[in-house]
């Protein structure tokens, strides 16, 4: 019986755990039809088994690459936002439509709340649906179409519509339209949410996330940028003490914007917003140093001169930086190694100008050349300080190869739905494939995470009046504030950076707020591609059923030969007994 018993509880551990990892659940998802004829719904199932963190898709009609994108995407949001560790999961998406559709991006939103009911063991409404991206930071990003999946959701037989915030109006030929107004007139009520939080509320009527969560600024972190901010703002004071009152007067603009930066700078500092100090010092230093090498009256041999030290300073700088081992000594790094370049290209800058004869300009050039410089070596006192989880080269270029591939997607949405492109964040993107082509990955990921922002920024803007856009700053900012303090383990120290820095410029810059606010949610949920064992993050997609997970496998198949065992002792024990039996002579009844 001892034996029964343990047998019993060891069967009922397997069970146990497989039923964590076994789920299932379905949801609407509103699209347009290809070509487009107007909106369609369709039906996306998802069911997750045991396995090794693999993702199966069928669809039909067949997906295109860019669903595959944002599946991925959307299902590790959804990982992250349930505090799940999805490595031993294989999750298996179904999509059914009665015409080609075009998913992609605008499907994010739905995958990752039905990702996260599933993963909760929540049920969704299902006479509510949604459309919009997912954007890091559990942001729902702007799509097209919205109108027209309106009334197919009318048409379906759907109640609620969930529409990304700051999108109830848009204009057509000079004409502004209600959303919310247009979906009462078809008897569907239609409400603007901004993130996934206030999403799986209209689905399930539950809270999931609270977000009132406090950062907590890794002590370290504080500590160094304390330092960074100090050193930049101190070479402020050095410079402007060099600023002479005999340049000409036609500088005196450039002259009040360097000493704005500079009190910009120490009102930062003492609200212990390191990041945004250390930026204010560093424009002001820029042109301090301008003002100083102007006054020198430079030749254009002279200016050749200073830049060809820089570009050897820079040279020997980077040379003596080694490998990241750490998932922030990567981030470090990846600062480093593009304000360097950054150097190097304005030093190419202020050559072409020299070459010119632009001998104002070229100087200008210099100083920035000169300073940027001096900030990459400031940054570089961060390396070795922040010890967190060690990195492998796999690892970075998997994530290398998963953002490339996002920023990628993101790009071409923006390029249809906006039907121009973003000139800056193609010209990132190339720079960041052309490091991923060196195996240079961890400039490739912090490239193509900057790509993938400027394109957040581009949908975020499309059909935003002016008026509108300091309450999406103010939303994206707190929603990186949430991003951030959910983060465990790995302190996201661009992230963080970024966020302080989109929060000193929304009162005064708030486009220059809106990309960094973007910048800041984008870095903030980098750890999702450095979890323990994350080695299928660029993994191919597959639609064959998967096979059956190791571990789970054998654990059934070691309970079964147990079984076995139990029952064959049984039955041998029965066997006895009816033998012992029959050996016994017959009592007479009375």
């Amino acid at each position: 019986m001892k034996f029964l018993r343990i047998l019993v509880f060891f069967m009922l551990l397997v069970t146990a755990a497989e039923a964590v990892m076994a789920g299932q659940g379905h949801t609407s998802l509103l699209a347009t039809t290809e070509p487009f004829k107007g909106g369609v719904s369709a039906d996306l199932f998802l069911e997750t088994k045991p396995g090794s963190g693999k993702i199966f898709i069928e669809s039909y009609p067949l997906t295109k690459i860019d669903t595959q994108i944002s599946t991925r995407f959307a299902k590790e949001v959804a990982c992250s936002y349930a505090g799940e560790d999805c490595n031993g999961i294989d999750f298996f998406y179904a999509i059914k439509a009665d015409a080609v559709i075009i998913g992609g991006p605008s499907a994010g939103a739905s995958i990752a709340a039905l990702t996260v009911a599933v993963l909760e063991g929540a049920e969704l409404n299902k006479s509510v649906a949604i459309t919009g991206t997912i954007n890091s930071g559990n942001v729902i990003g702007h799509v097209g179409g919205i109108s027209e999946k309106i009334e197919a959701a009318r048409n379906a037989g759907i109640k609620k519509v969930l529409i990304p915030a700051g999108e109830r109006s848009y204009e057509i030929d000079n004409r502004t339209t209600d959303l919310i107004r247009y979906g009462e007139e078809l008897g569907v009520e239609v409400i603007e949410v901004f993130s996934l939080d206030e999403a799986m509320k209209e689905f399930t009527g539950k809270t999931f996330k609270p977000d009132n969560s406090d950062i907590e600024v890794n002590q370290k972190y504080r500590d160094v940028m304390s330092g960074l901010a100090s050193r930049l703002c101190a070479r402020t004071e050095e410079l402007s003490g060099k600023e002479n009152s005999e340049v000409n007067e036609s500088f005196d603009e450039l002259k009040s914007i360097a000493k704005n930066l500079s009190r910009q700078g120490a009102v930062a500092r003492e609200e212990e917003s390191y990041y945004a100090a250390a930026s204010f010092c560093f424009g002001a230093n820029v042109r301090y140093k301008f003002l100083e090498l102007f006054s020198k009256e430079l030749s254009n041999e002279m200016t050749l001169s200073g830049l060809e030290n820089v570009n050897r300073q820079v040279g020997e700088f980077e040379n003596s930086l080694e490998k990241a081992s750490t998932v922030s000594d990567a981030q470090i790094l990846a600062v480093v190694l593009d304000r360097l370049g950054e150097a190097r290209l304005h030093t190419n800058l202020s050559a072409a100008y020299l070459n010119e004869k632009r001998l104002e300009n070229g100087i200008y050039e210099l100083a920035f050349a000169i300073e940027r410089l001096e900030s990459a070596r400031a940054w570089s006192d961060f390396l070795g300080v922040m010890k967190d989880a060690a990195i492998q080269e796999e690892a970075l270029k998997n994530a290398c190869t998963s953002k490339l591939a996002e920023a990628q997607e993101r790009i071409e949405y923006a390029t249809i739905l906006v039907r121009s492109s973003s000139d800056s964040a193609r010209k990132v993107l190339g720079e960041a494939q052309r490091f991923s082509e060196e195996e240079d990955y961890v400039q490739c990921l912090h490239k193509a995470t900057l790509s993938k922002s400027q394109a957040n920024t581009i949908l975020s803007v499309f059909g935003t009046r002016d008026e509108e856009i300091q309450d999406i700053v103010d939303r994206k900012i707190d929603a990186a504030r949430t991003s951030i303090s959910r983060q465990k383990g790995i302190f996201p120290i661009v992230g963080y950076s970024y966020y302080e820095y989109a929060n000193s410029l929304k009162e005064t810059d708030k486009y220059s707020a809106l990309l960094f606010s973007d910048y800041a949610l984008e870095f903030s949920d980098i750890g999702i591609y450095f979890r323990p064992d994350n080695e299928t993050a660029a993994e191919g997609y597959e639609i064959e059923t998967a096979p059956p997970s190791p571990p789970y496998f054998i654990a059934g198949f070691l309970a079964g030969i147990a079984l076995s065992a139990v029952l064959l002792r049984l039955a041998k024990k029965k066997k006895k007994i009816l033998i012992n039996r029959a050996k016994k002579p017959l009592k007479r009844r009375n």
